[in-house]
């Protein structure tokens, strides 16, 4: 009888499993198209002058903040069910993805200082959505925890044997114990940044699973007042 409840036990968690992911599956697609259409009404607005186009971007930046929770809620979705990440790989320039990132950065929260220190071009065979979903977790994560009214920098370079590219901010030391569940889905304490209420907590965790995909390593170096995400991937 003990071997039979377990059986109709684990059977009844594998389903409810199946279902939440198709719940989640199915909600994602069905958030989405009303979502473009807010985003659309929201630039048609911001042609307007005064309060119209002020209208017009608030509801712009609401809708694109809303449309990433639902792209890391289905992400995670997929790591957790083990079925790994599709990657579309081709020749993507890392200086054009962070040129994006910082033009659509300083055009949602004008007040950031966001700089670039890269070469003239940093290629890299890989998916070029998923590296920019990278790099604006890492910005986002930055803009949140950094130091504010101190500069973001975002580099990319060439080493030896792939490309590194990254974000670095200014910001006390991260504790070590908090270190340990950097790259984790859900980490402890996730409530308590107060400029991060509406976050999962998921930025990161992708950042580091889209690269680890890729077959590289996303890392952190504390030092001299500065906090350095740094992504690698092999050539």
């Amino acid at each position: 009888m003990r071997s039979e409840l377990n059986r109709i036990a684990g059977a009844h968690a594998i389903e409810m499993e199946r279902a939440r992911h198709q719940l989640l599956a199915s909600l994602g697609h069905d958030l989405r198209e009303p979502l473009q259409s807010i985003s659309l009404a929201a630039q048609i607005l911001q042609k307007r002058d005064g309060v119209g186009a002020q209208l017009g971007a608030k509801i712009e930046s609401s809708s694109g903040r809303m449309s990433r929770l639902i792209t890391q809620i289905l992400d995670m979705s997929l790591l957790q069910s083990n079925l790994g990440m599709v990657l579309n790989r081709g020749r993507v320039d890392l200086v054009e993805l962070l040129e994006s990132a910082v033009t659509d950065a300083n055009f949602s929260y004008p007040g950031n200082d966001l700089r670039l220190d890269t070469p003239p071009e940093v290629a890299v065979n890989a998916d070029g959505d998923r590296l920019a979903q990278v790099i604006s977790n890492l910005v986002s994560n930055a803009r949140h925890h950094g130091t504010p009214g101190k500069p973001v920098f975002l580099f990319a370079e060439i080493c030896p044997n792939g490309v590194t590219f990254g974000v670095r901010n200014s910001g006390p030391p991260i504790p070590d114990d908090i270190q340990s569940d950097l790259f984790k889905a859900f980490k402890p304490g996730l409530l308590v940044n107060q400029r991060n209420r509406t976050g999962l907590g998921l930025g990161l965790y992708i950042a580091h699973e889209i690269l680890r995909a890729h077959g590289g390593t996303l890392t952190l170096d504390c030092s001299d007042g500065l906090i350095t995400f740094s992504a690698y991937i092999p050539a």
